[in-house]
């Protein structure tokens, strides 16, 4: 991963802060079934929110914000979201960026940033905090489909995606009811892309069966099927 420190300006109150800005970073292995991407991408995550010392508005970008935004920031939901012990500094970080997207009606990436939270909660070992923002992320991607805003770059990824929130998160019942339904054949369809998507509703269904809750990969998904393995993101 290649890295550099760069000073920015807060595009709420103005104030300057060093910030970090991966400029590149490779992936080696197979992505969670959540997507969650494997090393050296893992590691640039926690550069993906940035947070500004003296407001603390927390942005993908600090530079970049929309009017009005201060009162948000100083609003005692948000400050009481950054200063939350129940989750890491990082999974704080993510979910003031949810609330932002959120006030902006920008469901999907909010839940994006929800999703982030749980992967910085997962990694100091927070399974309550972590249960909390995989729930929030499913809140928020359910909107977000309400209001016919993609949350993947099909509708098929989008349940895969979902699929493994819920099973994480408990909800065998709700896997089942789903994964039983099996992926749809699109017209026009890539053969490869329906397999790797069969596989993970086959796992998803195989994992919920038996009350597992735990973390697989896309390697996993395949290698039960007898395939081979594929990137999700990129479906």
């Amino acid at each position: 991963m290649t890295s550099l420190p760069r000073e920015m300006t807060c595009g709420v109150c103005g104030a300057r802060s060093t910030q970090t800005l991966v400029l590149s970073a490779s992936a080696f292995g197979a992505s969670d079934l959540d997507t969650r991407p494997p090393e050296m991408l893992r590691s640039a995550l926690r550069h993906q929110a940035q947070e500004c010392p003296s407001c603390g508005y927390c942005a993908e970008d600090l530079s970049a914000a929309a009017p009005g935004l201060f009162t948000l920031v100083s609003s005692p939901e948000y400050v009481a979201q950054r200063q939350d012990s129940a989750f890491p500094g990082l999974a704080n970080r993510f979910l003031c960026c949810a609330l932002i997207h959120e006030a902006k009606e920008q469901y999907a990436l909010a839940g994006w940033s929800a999703i982030r939270a749980t992967w910085a909660c997962d990694d100091e070992d927070n399974d309550p905090g972590a249960r909390i923002c995989r729930a929030k992320t499913l809140g928020l991607f359910a909107e977000a489909l309400r209001r016919r805003q993609p949350i993947a770059v099909s509708p098929t990824v989008g349940t895969a995606i979902r699929l493994d929130l819920l099973r994480r998160s408990g909800q065998m019942e709700r896997v089942l009811e789903i994964a039983r339904l099996g992926v749809p054949t699109i017209p026009g369809e890539d053969p490869g892309e329906h397999r790797l998507l069969s596989a993970v509703f086959d796992c998803e269904r195989a994992l919920a069966q038996r009350g597992d809750r735990g973390g697989y990969t896309l390697e996993d998904a395949f290698r039960s099927s007898g395939g081979e393995g594929g990137r999700l993101d990129s479906v």
